[in-house]
Protein backbone atom coordinates (compact mmCIF):
# COMPACT_ATOMS: atom_id res chain seq x y z
CA UNK A 1 0.00 0.00 0.00
CA UNK A 2 1.28 3.26 -1.41
CA UNK A 3 2.28 5.70 1.73
CA UNK A 4 3.37 2.51 4.26
CA UNK A 5 6.17 1.87 6.34
CA UNK A 6 7.85 -1.26 6.95
CA UNK A 7 8.30 -2.01 10.34
CA UNK A 8 9.74 -5.59 9.99
CA UNK A 9 8.87 -9.01 9.83
CA UNK A 10 5.93 -11.16 11.78
CA UNK A 11 6.86 -14.79 11.53
CA UNK A 12 8.53 -14.18 7.75
CA UNK A 13 5.08 -11.63 6.65
CA UNK A 14 6.30 -8.28 6.25
CA UNK A 15 4.59 -6.14 8.61
CA UNK A 16 3.99 -2.19 7.88
CA UNK A 17 2.23 0.98 8.76
CA UNK A 18 0.06 3.42 6.68
CA UNK A 19 0.06 6.67 7.94
CA UNK A 20 -3.67 6.93 8.07
CA UNK A 21 -2.99 4.55 11.15
CA UNK A 22 -1.15 7.62 12.83
CA UNK A 23 -5.01 9.01 12.56
CA UNK A 24 -6.91 6.48 14.35
CA UNK A 25 -4.23 5.92 16.86
CA UNK A 26 -4.21 9.60 17.63
CA UNK A 27 -7.97 9.78 17.93
CA UNK A 28 -8.23 6.79 19.89
CA UNK A 29 -5.63 7.94 22.82
CA UNK A 30 -7.26 11.83 22.17
CA UNK A 31 -11.35 10.18 23.10
CA UNK A 32 -9.54 7.96 26.22
CA UNK A 33 -7.00 10.20 27.53
CA UNK A 34 -8.96 13.42 28.50
CA UNK A 35 -12.78 12.32 27.47
CA UNK A 36 -13.00 8.95 29.14
CA UNK A 37 -10.30 7.95 31.73
CA UNK A 38 -10.84 11.20 33.55
CA UNK A 39 -14.05 10.40 34.43
CA UNK A 40 -13.98 6.20 35.21
CA UNK A 41 -10.59 6.88 37.51
CA UNK A 42 -10.15 10.86 38.46
CA UNK A 43 -7.37 12.11 40.71
CA UNK A 44 -4.40 11.55 38.54
CA UNK A 45 -2.06 12.84 36.53
CA UNK A 46 -2.60 14.19 32.92
CA UNK A 47 0.63 12.86 31.78
CA UNK A 48 -0.75 9.34 33.54
CA UNK A 49 -4.02 9.31 31.80
CA UNK A 50 -1.81 10.37 28.04
CA UNK A 51 0.51 7.70 28.64
CA UNK A 52 -2.46 4.90 29.90
CA UNK A 53 -4.69 6.60 26.43
CA UNK A 54 -1.56 5.85 24.49
CA UNK A 55 -0.95 2.64 25.70
CA UNK A 56 -4.56 1.39 25.45
CA UNK A 57 -4.32 2.47 21.36
CA UNK A 58 -1.03 0.49 20.95
CA UNK A 59 -2.63 -2.25 22.38
CA UNK A 60 -5.78 -2.45 20.68
CA UNK A 61 -3.71 -1.98 16.94
CA UNK A 62 -1.68 -4.64 18.28
CA UNK A 63 -5.07 -7.41 18.64
CA UNK A 64 -5.53 -5.88 15.02
CA UNK A 65 -2.20 -7.48 13.85
CA UNK A 66 -2.99 -10.79 15.09
CA UNK A 67 -6.40 -10.58 13.75
CA UNK A 68 -4.35 -10.13 10.23
CA UNK A 69 -1.84 -12.63 11.11
CA UNK A 70 -4.56 -15.42 11.71
CA UNK A 71 -5.75 -14.84 8.19
CA UNK A 72 -1.94 -14.61 6.89
CA UNK A 73 -1.05 -17.87 8.47
CA UNK A 74 -3.80 -19.70 7.56
CA UNK A 75 -3.93 -18.40 3.81
CA UNK A 76 0.06 -19.38 3.45
CA UNK A 77 -0.78 -22.68 5.51
CA UNK A 78 -3.35 -23.28 2.24
CA UNK A 79 0.10 -22.23 -0.29
CA UNK A 80 -1.36 -18.80 -1.00
CA UNK A 81 1.91 -16.50 -0.25
CA UNK A 82 1.29 -13.44 1.59
CA UNK A 83 2.77 -10.45 0.40
CA UNK A 84 2.71 -8.33 4.01
CA UNK A 85 0.49 -7.10 6.75
CA UNK A 86 -0.63 -3.06 6.49
CA UNK A 87 -2.20 -0.89 9.28
CA UNK A 88 -3.93 1.60 8.58
CA UNK A 89 -7.16 3.88 9.66
CA UNK A 90 -9.34 1.45 9.73
CA UNK A 91 -7.98 -1.32 11.06
CA UNK A 92 -5.59 -4.16 8.94
CA UNK A 93 -5.64 -5.72 5.50
CA UNK A 94 -3.60 -8.69 4.81
CA UNK A 95 -2.83 -8.59 1.33
CA UNK A 96 -2.58 -11.88 -0.60
CA UNK A 97 -1.15 -12.95 -4.05
CA UNK A 98 -4.16 -14.90 -5.24
CA UNK A 99 -7.66 -15.71 -4.05
CA UNK A 100 -8.42 -19.26 -2.50
CA UNK A 101 -9.08 -21.85 -5.05
CA UNK A 102 -11.42 -23.93 -2.87
CA UNK A 103 -14.66 -22.62 -0.96
CA UNK A 104 -13.57 -24.59 2.30
CA UNK A 105 -9.97 -22.63 1.99
CA UNK A 106 -11.20 -19.08 1.79
CA UNK A 107 -14.07 -20.03 4.41
CA UNK A 108 -11.48 -21.24 7.02
CA UNK A 109 -8.78 -18.04 5.89
CA UNK A 110 -12.03 -15.26 6.30
CA UNK A 111 -13.03 -16.96 9.83
CA UNK A 112 -9.70 -16.89 11.14
CA UNK A 113 -9.53 -13.45 11.74
CA UNK A 114 -12.79 -13.07 13.56
CA UNK A 115 -12.14 -16.31 15.76
CA UNK A 116 -8.72 -14.79 16.80
CA UNK A 117 -10.43 -11.40 17.86
CA UNK A 118 -13.62 -13.13 19.74
CA UNK A 119 -10.81 -15.38 21.36
CA UNK A 120 -8.66 -11.90 23.11
CA UNK A 121 -12.33 -10.39 23.69
CA UNK A 122 -12.92 -13.81 25.76
CA UNK A 123 -9.36 -13.63 27.52
CA UNK A 124 -9.39 -9.68 28.26
CA UNK A 125 -12.79 -10.01 29.84
CA UNK A 126 -11.47 -12.77 31.74
CA UNK A 127 -8.28 -10.82 33.17
CA UNK A 128 -10.36 -7.30 33.64
CA UNK A 129 -12.43 -9.16 35.98
CA UNK A 130 -9.25 -11.24 38.08
CA UNK A 131 -7.57 -7.20 37.62
CA UNK A 132 -10.68 -5.47 39.04
CA UNK A 133 -10.24 -5.67 43.07
CA UNK A 134 -6.38 -4.68 42.73
CA UNK A 135 -6.02 -1.96 40.10
CA UNK A 136 -9.23 -0.02 38.82
CA UNK A 137 -7.20 1.64 36.08
CA UNK A 138 -5.70 -1.08 34.54
CA UNK A 139 -8.78 -3.33 34.53
CA UNK A 140 -10.90 -0.32 33.23
CA UNK A 141 -8.38 -0.18 30.47
CA UNK A 142 -8.47 -3.88 30.12
CA UNK A 143 -12.17 -3.75 29.67
CA UNK A 144 -12.16 -1.16 26.64
CA UNK A 145 -9.56 -3.66 25.55
CA UNK A 146 -12.07 -6.45 25.28
CA UNK A 147 -14.94 -4.65 24.16
CA UNK A 148 -13.35 -3.04 21.17
CA UNK A 149 -12.07 -6.60 19.64
CA UNK A 150 -15.94 -7.70 20.34
CA UNK A 151 -17.11 -4.41 18.64
CA UNK A 152 -14.14 -5.14 15.96
CA UNK A 153 -15.29 -9.24 15.66
CA UNK A 154 -18.98 -8.32 14.98
CA UNK A 155 -18.47 -5.56 12.35
CA UNK A 156 -15.81 -7.51 10.72
CA UNK A 157 -18.29 -10.52 10.45
CA UNK A 158 -20.91 -7.99 8.25
CA UNK A 159 -21.87 -10.25 5.60
CA UNK A 160 -21.10 -7.89 2.30
CA UNK A 161 -17.58 -8.20 0.89
CA UNK A 162 -14.71 -6.93 1.68
CA UNK A 163 -15.37 -7.98 5.45
CA UNK A 164 -14.87 -11.34 6.77
CA UNK A 165 -18.24 -12.14 6.66
CA UNK A 166 -19.06 -11.44 3.49
CA UNK A 167 -15.60 -13.22 2.53
CA UNK A 168 -17.38 -16.21 4.61
CA UNK A 169 -20.79 -15.40 2.48
CA UNK A 170 -18.94 -16.10 -0.66
CA UNK A 171 -17.73 -19.29 0.48
CA UNK A 172 -20.85 -20.89 1.58
CA UNK A 173 -22.40 -19.50 -2.16
CA UNK A 174 -19.31 -20.57 -3.86
CA UNK A 175 -19.58 -23.89 -1.80
CA UNK A 176 -23.37 -24.83 -2.88
CA UNK A 177 -23.53 -22.97 -6.47
CA UNK A 178 -19.64 -24.05 -7.76
CA UNK A 179 -19.61 -20.51 -8.93
CA UNK A 180 -17.05 -18.19 -7.81
CA UNK A 181 -18.09 -15.71 -9.83
CA UNK A 182 -21.69 -15.59 -9.26
CA UNK A 183 -20.70 -15.50 -5.15
CA UNK A 184 -18.73 -12.50 -5.11
CA UNK A 185 -20.85 -10.85 -7.24
CA UNK A 186 -23.54 -11.23 -4.32
CA UNK A 187 -21.16 -10.36 -1.37
CA UNK A 188 -20.08 -7.72 -3.65
CA UNK A 189 -23.99 -6.35 -3.92
CA UNK A 190 -23.95 -6.30 -0.34
CA UNK A 191 -20.57 -4.50 0.09
CA UNK A 192 -21.84 -1.58 -2.26
CA UNK A 193 -25.01 -1.45 0.04
CA UNK A 194 -22.94 -1.33 3.07
CA UNK A 195 -20.75 1.16 1.86
CA UNK A 196 -23.71 3.27 0.81
CA UNK A 197 -25.36 2.73 3.92
CA UNK A 198 -22.26 4.13 5.97
CA UNK A 199 -22.44 7.48 4.01
CA UNK A 200 -25.85 7.26 4.50
CA UNK A 201 -25.68 6.96 8.58
CA UNK A 202 -22.67 9.63 8.36
CA UNK A 203 -25.05 12.60 6.83
CA UNK A 204 -27.48 11.48 8.47
CA UNK A 205 -25.74 12.39 11.92
CA UNK A 206 -23.96 15.24 10.36
CA UNK A 207 -27.32 16.60 9.86
CA UNK A 208 -28.83 15.81 12.95
CA UNK A 209 -26.21 16.20 15.54
CA UNK A 210 -23.57 18.51 13.82
CA UNK A 211 -21.21 15.27 14.57
CA UNK A 212 -18.64 16.66 11.61
CA UNK A 213 -15.76 14.07 12.81
CA UNK A 214 -17.98 11.29 13.38
CA UNK A 215 -19.68 11.74 10.28
CA UNK A 216 -16.29 12.22 8.22
CA UNK A 217 -14.92 8.95 9.39
CA UNK A 218 -18.14 7.08 8.40
CA UNK A 219 -18.20 8.76 4.98
CA UNK A 220 -13.98 7.86 4.79
CA UNK A 221 -14.84 4.15 5.99
CA UNK A 222 -17.90 4.23 3.44
CA UNK A 223 -16.20 4.40 0.47
CA UNK A 224 -13.43 2.78 1.35
CA UNK A 225 -15.85 -0.43 1.30
CA UNK A 226 -17.46 0.74 -1.53
CA UNK A 227 -14.43 0.53 -3.62
CA UNK A 228 -12.82 -2.29 -1.91
CA UNK A 229 -15.93 -4.25 -2.87
CA UNK A 230 -15.76 -3.13 -6.39
CA UNK A 231 -11.79 -4.41 -6.49
CA UNK A 232 -13.22 -7.69 -5.75
CA UNK A 233 -15.42 -8.12 -8.59
CA UNK A 234 -12.65 -6.69 -10.79
CA UNK A 235 -10.34 -9.53 -8.73
CA UNK A 236 -13.11 -12.07 -9.75
CA UNK A 237 -13.40 -11.33 -13.56
CA UNK A 238 -9.40 -11.32 -13.80
CA UNK A 239 -9.65 -14.93 -11.74
CA UNK A 240 -12.66 -15.79 -14.79
CA UNK A 241 -10.37 -14.80 -17.62
CA UNK A 242 -7.46 -17.64 -16.56
CA UNK A 243 -9.80 -20.19 -16.15
CA UNK A 244 -8.63 -23.15 -18.32
CA UNK A 245 -5.76 -21.07 -19.83
CA UNK A 246 -1.73 -22.45 -19.74
CA UNK A 247 1.09 -20.92 -20.96
CA UNK A 248 0.49 -22.78 -24.27
CA UNK A 249 -1.87 -20.54 -24.98
CA UNK A 250 -0.09 -16.85 -24.21
CA UNK A 251 1.82 -15.48 -27.29
CA UNK A 252 5.89 -16.11 -26.42
CA UNK A 253 7.78 -12.31 -26.56
CA UNK A 254 9.87 -11.89 -29.35
CA UNK A 255 13.48 -13.19 -27.83
CA UNK A 256 17.12 -13.20 -28.54
CA UNK A 257 19.77 -15.51 -27.74
CA UNK A 258 23.11 -13.98 -26.93
CA UNK A 259 26.91 -14.93 -25.34
CA UNK A 260 27.80 -14.07 -21.50
CA UNK A 261 30.27 -11.58 -22.73
CA UNK A 262 28.23 -9.88 -25.23
CA UNK A 263 28.64 -5.90 -24.64
CA UNK A 264 25.76 -3.78 -23.58
CA UNK A 265 26.64 -1.62 -26.40
CA UNK A 266 26.21 -4.47 -28.61
CA UNK A 267 22.97 -5.70 -27.30
CA UNK A 268 21.23 -1.98 -27.67
CA UNK A 269 22.18 -1.08 -30.94
CA UNK A 270 22.44 -4.38 -32.61
CA UNK A 271 19.37 -5.78 -30.89
CA UNK A 272 16.65 -3.68 -28.56
CA UNK A 273 17.45 -0.97 -31.31
CA UNK A 274 16.97 -3.29 -34.38
CA UNK A 275 14.48 -1.17 -36.73
CA UNK A 276 13.01 -4.75 -37.69
CA UNK A 277 11.53 -7.29 -34.92
CA UNK A 278 13.64 -5.73 -31.72
CA UNK A 279 12.94 -8.64 -29.46
CA UNK A 280 11.58 -8.09 -26.05
CA UNK A 281 13.82 -9.98 -24.11
CA UNK A 282 17.43 -11.47 -24.14
CA UNK A 283 18.53 -14.79 -23.55
CA UNK A 284 21.86 -14.58 -22.39
CA UNK A 285 23.10 -18.21 -23.27
CA UNK A 286 26.36 -20.99 -23.25
CA UNK A 287 26.18 -24.25 -24.86
CA UNK A 288 22.48 -24.47 -25.06
CA UNK A 289 22.13 -23.52 -21.50
CA UNK A 290 20.38 -20.79 -20.18
CA UNK A 291 22.23 -18.41 -17.34
CA UNK A 292 19.45 -15.57 -17.34
CA UNK A 293 17.79 -12.99 -18.77
CA UNK A 294 18.18 -9.04 -19.92
CA UNK A 295 15.83 -6.72 -20.23
CA UNK A 296 16.12 -3.13 -20.84
CA UNK A 297 15.32 -2.16 -17.40
CA UNK A 298 19.01 -3.99 -16.49
CA UNK A 299 20.72 -1.97 -18.99
CA UNK A 300 19.34 1.31 -17.92
CA UNK A 301 20.38 0.52 -14.96
CA UNK A 302 24.08 1.04 -15.71
CA UNK A 303 25.53 4.56 -17.36
CA UNK A 304 25.81 4.30 -21.09
CA UNK A 305 29.36 5.52 -20.53
CA UNK A 306 30.36 1.93 -19.10
CA UNK A 307 28.45 0.01 -22.24
CA UNK A 308 31.41 -0.29 -24.16
CA UNK A 309 33.45 -2.61 -21.08
CA UNK A 310 30.03 -3.82 -19.48
CA UNK A 311 28.94 -7.74 -20.36
CA UNK A 312 25.46 -9.34 -20.52
CA UNK A 313 26.61 -11.72 -17.76
CA UNK A 314 27.28 -8.52 -15.45
CA UNK A 315 23.88 -7.48 -15.44
CA UNK A 316 21.33 -10.26 -16.41
CA UNK A 317 18.98 -11.88 -13.62
CA UNK A 318 19.80 -15.24 -13.07
CA UNK A 319 17.61 -18.30 -14.23
CA UNK A 320 17.96 -21.83 -13.01
CA UNK A 321 15.87 -25.26 -14.08
CA UNK A 322 14.45 -25.16 -11.19
CA UNK A 323 12.43 -21.72 -12.22
CA UNK A 324 11.52 -23.02 -15.49
CA UNK A 325 7.74 -23.59 -16.07
CA UNK A 326 5.63 -26.85 -18.38
CA UNK A 327 3.85 -24.90 -20.94
CA UNK A 328 0.93 -26.57 -19.61
CA UNK A 329 0.90 -24.61 -16.56
CA UNK A 330 -2.30 -22.88 -15.58
CA UNK A 331 -1.65 -19.02 -16.25
CA UNK A 332 -2.74 -18.65 -12.41
CA UNK A 333 -0.20 -20.64 -11.17
CA UNK A 334 2.65 -19.05 -13.82
CA UNK A 335 1.24 -15.51 -12.16
CA UNK A 336 2.05 -16.88 -8.93
CA UNK A 337 5.27 -18.49 -9.40
CA UNK A 338 6.52 -14.41 -10.81
CA UNK A 339 4.38 -12.79 -7.80
CA UNK A 340 6.50 -14.79 -5.29
CA UNK A 341 9.62 -14.55 -6.96
CA UNK A 342 9.26 -10.77 -8.04
CA UNK A 343 10.09 -11.82 -11.52
CA UNK A 344 8.86 -10.06 -14.93
CA UNK A 345 8.84 -13.38 -17.22
CA UNK A 346 8.67 -16.84 -17.14
CA UNK A 347 11.00 -19.27 -18.78
CA UNK A 348 8.76 -22.40 -20.46
CA UNK A 349 10.83 -25.34 -20.88
CA UNK A 350 9.35 -27.35 -23.91
CA UNK A 351 11.15 -30.87 -23.26
CA UNK A 352 10.42 -32.84 -26.07
CA UNK A 353 11.75 -29.72 -28.63
CA UNK A 354 14.30 -29.22 -25.77
CA UNK A 355 13.49 -25.97 -26.26
CA UNK A 356 13.67 -22.41 -24.46
CA UNK A 357 10.86 -19.86 -24.52
CA UNK A 358 10.13 -16.92 -22.60
CA UNK A 359 6.66 -14.86 -21.84
CA UNK A 360 6.58 -11.78 -20.16
CA UNK A 361 4.33 -9.99 -17.70
CA UNK A 362 3.38 -7.80 -20.47
CA UNK A 363 2.57 -11.14 -22.88
CA UNK A 364 0.12 -11.80 -20.29
CA UNK A 365 -1.92 -8.65 -19.90
CA UNK A 366 -2.19 -7.80 -23.37
CA UNK A 367 -3.32 -11.55 -23.96
CA UNK A 368 -5.91 -11.00 -20.67
CA UNK A 369 -6.88 -7.78 -22.40
CA UNK A 370 -7.57 -9.33 -25.79
CA UNK A 371 -9.62 -12.63 -23.95
CA UNK A 372 -11.58 -9.59 -21.74
CA UNK A 373 -12.69 -7.44 -25.29
CA UNK A 374 -13.39 -10.81 -27.16
CA UNK A 375 -16.97 -11.60 -27.46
Amino acid sequence: MAGSVRLGHLFGIPLAIHYTWLIAAGLATVILSPAILPFDRPGLSTPVYWLVGATASALFFSSVVAHELCHALVARHFGIPVRGITLFVFGGISTLAREARKPTHELLIATAGPACSLTLCVALFTLQRLMQPHWALGSRVILYLSLANLFFTLFNLIPALPLDGGRALRAAIWYFSGSFGLATRIATILGHLLGFGLIGLALFTIASYGEWILGGLLIVLGWFVHSAAEMAQQNAQNRDLTLGVTLNDVPRSDVAFVAPDTLLQTLVYDYLLAENSAPSLLAVMRHGTLLGIVTAREIRRVPSVHWSHTQAQDVMIESSPQEFLAPATPLEDALEHMEVGRLSYVVVANGEEERLEVISYNDMLHFLHRRQEAP
